[in-house]
């Protein structure tokens, strides 16, 4: 699996609770014992190691926000990392080196106008260079090169215009892919199981967090015994040979 000093950075606004990101740093550290945590943005009160960056709010949107607190650690730390959400939670049988995919990128009326937008403004970025529309949208940890998003994301006007930053990225500066799905869940705790043994990982919704699954989330203690994920036994097949 992935090396132990790997960065691992979560962008980060305060919740009336830290259970979600104190929890999913439990998982990484269980399965990354040496990780370099740093966290952007809000600084939460849980009792695991990471290093602060402190970030002051000052844009509308959201998503622009987010984007905007990771070229914040592009340009202060650097380096080739993880990017992570406070309710993501991963195992050793997440595979790094290769990029989950879900159709392409389009616009839904059934999307929140902010996100029909940042739709619209990918769309127009991708296009207008001749990139791929391939969908990376799927709340999935995702491995980053700061150099390269520093060198993407100075093209756009991001602060004022919201991307969906993996699919700006990825179709940018393409990985290995698989097809897989949104790993962010809304009930099914069977699911959460599934995604486990299919992807190595899954994302919680605030509908998620009944009783019954945070007490599955909080009891997880490792995967070690656990057979490699359908997404990493397709890392460990050779990549075709070119022609």
């Amino acid at each position: 699996m992935y090396v132990c000093s790997m960065k691992f950075v979560y962008p980060y606004k305060s919740k009336r609770s830290h259970y979600e990101i104190s929890e999913s740093l439990r998982w990484l550290y269980l399965a990354y014992p040496d990780a370099e945590v740093y966290i952007i943005g809000d600084a939460p009160d849980i009792h695991l190691p990471y290093v602060h960056i402190p970030y002051t709010s000052h844009l509308s949107s959201p998503g622009s926000e987010v984007t905007d607190k990771v070229m914040t650690f592009c340009e202060l730390i650097g380096d080739e990392f993880i990017l992570m959400n406070d309710d993501f939670f991963i195992t050793d049988r997440y595979p790094f080196h290769i990029v989950m995919t879900n159709g392409f990128v389009t616009i839904s009326p059934g999307h929140s106008i902010t996100y029909q937008q940042a739709c619209e403004n990918t769309i127009d970025f991708l296009a207008a260079n001749q990139l791929q529309l391939v969908n990376y949208e799927c709340h999935q940890p995702v491995m980053i090169q700061s150099c390269r998003f520093i060198e993407l994301f100075s093209q756009v006007e991001y602060q004022s215009h919201n991307h969906l930053l993996k699919s700006m990225y990825f179709n940018t500066w393409p990985m290995r892919t698989y097809p897989g799905e949104n790993l962010k869940l809304g009930h099914s705790l069977h699911k959460a199981k599934k995604y486990l043994s299919d992807y190595g990982a899954f994302s919680s919704s605030d509908t998620f967090l009944t009783t019954e699954h945070m007490d599955f989330i909080s009891k997880y203690s490792s995967s070690a015994e656990s057979a490699p994920s359908v997404a990493c036994q397709l890392c460990q097949i050779p990549k075709p040979p070119l022609d």
